[in-house]
């Protein structure tokens, strides 16, 4: 029987692909697990600068507001003021303000 005549595939060649296929499937699964974790980020960071938005523009409405704000106390003078709803973190962050008054998460840095 000569090569050509016989039909399928052999077992090496059937491992190989095997191998070939989840190689590419572990690299496409790591990808796309980092864009969502950085499109997390970007939202997050993203929240951050509306939140510090819209706290300086308390600041100018009633003046000094306070530094070291909780969650609760940035929703309590934030909103529906300036901003409806609070913006939550993605990744289950919390928003606070620190000595300065700059808006962080605590998961995402600023």
């Amino acid at each position: 029987m000569k090569w050509r005549d016989r039909k399928g595939f052999t077992l090496v060649e059937v491992v190989i692909t095997v191998a070939i296929i989840g190689i590419v499937a572990a690299k496409a699964t790591q990808n796309a697990m980092r864009v969502r974790e950085e499109a997390r980020e970007t939202k997050c960071l993203a929240n951050i600068r509306n939140l510090q938005s819209a706290l300086d523009m308390a600041r100018m409405d009633s003046g000094y507001i306070g530094s070291n704000k909780t969650a609760a106390q940035l929703e309590a003078t934030l909103v529906p003021a300036y901003m409806k709803p609070m913006p939550e973190c993605n990744s289950g962050g919390v928003y606070s303000t620190d000595a300065d008054s700059v808006v962080h998460c605590d998961v995402h840095a600023p």
